[in-house]
């Protein structure tokens, strides 16, 4: 369950294929639109430089929420909102849990065969809440490692922590193209996390060096996000 674990965190660096196909042209995008002092507050500290870029996919929205200055920490949430509630309102904030059963044998030939048509669609617990994990994370490169050391938000009591999603279909290209803003004032859970990684480029000899650490002792810790994320419904081949 720790690799599963950590692989759930992992989406933050490196999500899924449609991310990693269409995140230029969200780029794009964000750049287009009229700038908003979008902010994070986790703990004390205040990102105020972030970006907050996401898609449709069947059955739910995801939105990556993103500092977009610091390049040795990584800062950055993924936030999944049901299809059911995409809609201008206030709903509870969970985390999110996906009880994966994926294995290290399935990590291993995903690794061995990155081409290789696969599922990128997931399922959430329940239609009726908007989920988040994700973290920051300072990391480094030394000898044949990449170490990560930061917080990660855990798999406990949120508090009754929601979020207030607004402006759905008022942007100028919507339905097309969709923007939502995200308004979450509360107290969530986080946890450390630590992870060494060894590069190589057998995906075995990855797993085999790579050591990770997930605390089970969490955290209340104040969290506030004020963020407009623009958002591609549309199917445009990728």
């Amino acid at each position: 369950m720790l690799f599963i674990s950590i692989c759930t965190l992992a989406t933050i660096y490196s999500y899924d294929k449609k991310i990693i196909k269409i995140s230029l042209v969200l780029s794009l995008l964000f750049l287009t639109q009229q700038a908003k002092a979008d902010e994070m507050t986790i703990g004390t500290q205040n990102y105020t430089s972030i970006v907050s870029l996401g898609l449709k996919s069947d059955n739910y929205y995801t939105v990556i929420v993103a500092d977009a200055i610091e390049d040795t920490t990584v800062t950055a949430v993924i936030i999944y909102i049901p299809k059911e509630i995409f809609a201008n309102g206030t709903y509870d904030l969970a985390f999110f849990d996906s009880d994966s059963d994926s294995s290290v044998d399935d990590a291993v030939q995903a690794c061995e065969n990155p081409d290789a048509e696969d599922d990128t669609e997931i399922t959430l617990p329940s239609t009726n809440k908007v989920y988040i994990l994700g973290g920051v994370t300072k990391i480094r490169e030394t000898g044949n490692f990449i170490i990560g050391k930061g917080t990660t938000i855990a798999n406990k009591s949120f508090n009754g922590t929601k979020v207030t999603l607004s402006g759905i279909g008022s942007g100028e290209e919507s339905p097309n193209i969709e923007q939502v803003n995200f308004s979450i004032d509360g107290q969530i859970p986080f946890t450390t996390v630590q992870y060494k990684v060894f590069v190589s480029e057998d995906c075995q000899e990855i797993l085999n060096n790579s050591k990770f650490s997930l605390s089970k002792k969490a955290k209340k810790t104040s969290f506030a996000l004020d963020a407009t994320a623009t958002i591609i419904v549309s199917t445009f081949g990728f």
